[in-house]
C-alpha cells in the first residue's frame, strides 16, 4: 500500500523520525528535491539531489534497515543516479513518490 503524496509536497512532521541526525539528512534530500523540481535543467541541484541521497545512506544504514545489501535502496539510488537534465515529470515524481512511502513508513513502490 503506498502512502499519498501530500499536496503541496513538503516534508512536514509526518516525516520526522525523532532522530536529529536523520531527520536533518531527510530535510537534506527533501531540499535537493525540491531545487531539482524548481528548475529541472539546473545540472548543480540535480547533482545536490545524487549527493544527498547517497550521504543519507551511506551516513546512516542503520536508522533505515539499509545494510548495503537492500535491493529496494540500492535501486533507489540506480535511478536517482541515472537521472538526466532535463529531469523529467516522471523523474521527480519517483523520487517524491520513494521519499513519501519510505520516509513516511509505507512501501516504497
Amino acid at each position: 500500500m503506498s502512502l499519498e503524496i501530500p499536496e503541496p509536497f513538503v516534508r512536514d512532521d509526518a516525516f520526522r523520525l525523532f532522530y536529529e541526525n536523520l531527520d536533518e539528512k531527510d530535510r537534506v534530500v527533501f531540499k535537493a528535491l525540491f531545487s531539482v523540481a524548481a528548475d529541472r535543467n539546473d545540472q548543480s541541484a540535480l547533482s545536490n539531489l545524487v549527493t544527498a541521497v547517497n550521504n543519507f545512506f551511506s551516513a546512516s544504514p542503520s536508522g533505515r534497515g539499509y545494510n548495503g545489501n537492500s535491493t529496494e535502496v540500492d535501486d533507489f539510488i540506480k535511478t536517482v543516479s541515472s537521472l538526466v537534465i532535463p529531469v523529467s515529470d516522471e523523474g521527480v515524481d519517483f523520487v517524491r513518490k520513494w521519499l513519501v512511502n519510505h520516509i513516511g513508513g509505507g512501501e516504497s513502490s
